[in-house]
């Protein structure tokens, strides 16, 4: 009987998922956003549910 191992994402595969999933959100004119900073980049408190979602597997 075979064993089915799991994939596993390397670190610049989840990087390069999470850049392509905000590459087009853009904030509302006039809006606070929660999720990106002024930087551009998503705010720490959102670190682990975006951390979360980029190494989810596809069943």
């Amino acid at each position: 009987m075979a064993v089915e191992r799991e994939a596993v994402a390397a670190p610049g595969d989840e990087a390069e998922r999470l850049a392509a999933w905000i590459a087009d959100y853009r904030p509302l004119p006039g809006v606070p956003d929660e999720l990106i900073g002024p930087d551009g980049r998503p705010r720490a408190h959102w670190s682990t549910l975006l951390d979360t979602l980029v190494g989810a597997r596809r069943e």
